[in-house]
């Protein structure tokens, strides 16, 4: 944590970073948190919602600092080695678990990058591995409805961060985990219908709102 937390101010914003911060400082001060702009034009390239966390972070600390603009990562970071934790000890045990989540932090690519660069990737991973854990976790306990409802919650959430590959994610894991199983019927549940308009209704409303700005 130290190595991690001690020096995220050090260096200038760079690589992609810039553009994450700059648009969401522009929706912070036009007000306007529907519809993404770099220097005034439309963005496209990304979906808002990571700007929406970077935004809560920038009123949180009352700063836009580069530092700030690296806490959703190494949260992100973290959160993955500790929920990955807690799920391999209930399934195996405690000393696998640490070993796991150690063999994740120190990782050399992401800790010496991609854990401390103010982008999109390590918060949008934390989003894939609590929809694919969900799935799993749900699915051996049989609890058909928080196993459908919160995959799907997170797929909608992934989709206004980073786009379709969530829904890839969703429908592949689905199908690979019902069938392999044959557990055909539990697709047919009213949860699984519940959950389809769930995150419909995440990603339908954000392009609702954005079809009504001008």
């Amino acid at each position: 944590c130290v190595a991690l937390f001690s020096n995220l101010g050090l260096l200038s914003l760079q690589f992609e970073e810039p553009r994450r911060a700059i648009v969401a400082l522009e929706m912070e001060i036009s007000g306007n948190y529907i519809n993404p702009k770099i220097n005034g034009f439309d963005y496209y390239n990304k979906a808002p919602f990571y700007n929406w966390l970077l935004i809560l972070f920038f009123k949180v600390f009352g700063s836009s600092d580069e530092w700030v603009v690296r806490l959703p990562t190494v949260f992100s970071f973290l959160a993955i080695a500790l929920i990955n934790f807690r799920i391999i000890r209930q399934q195996v045990n405690r000393q696998i678990a640490i070993h796991s989540s150690l063999i994740f932090l120190t990782a050399s690519n992401l800790l010496y990058y991609f854990s401390f660069q103010g982008e999109i990737d390590m918060f949008y991973s934390l989003i894939v591995y609590l929809q694919i854990i969900c799935l799993l976790y749900y699915f051996q306990h049989e609890n058909y409805l928080k196993l459908f409802l919160i995959s799907y919650a997170l797929t909608g959430i992934g989709v206004i961060t980073k786009g379709i590959p969530s829904l890839a994610f969703q429908a592949i894991t689905i199908l690979a985990i019902f069938i392999y199983y044959k557990r055909f019927k539990a697709l047919f549940s009213i949860w699984n219908f519940v959950g389809i308009f769930i995150m419909c209704s995440i990603i339908g409303g954000y392009f609702y709102l954005y079809s009504q700005e001008d």
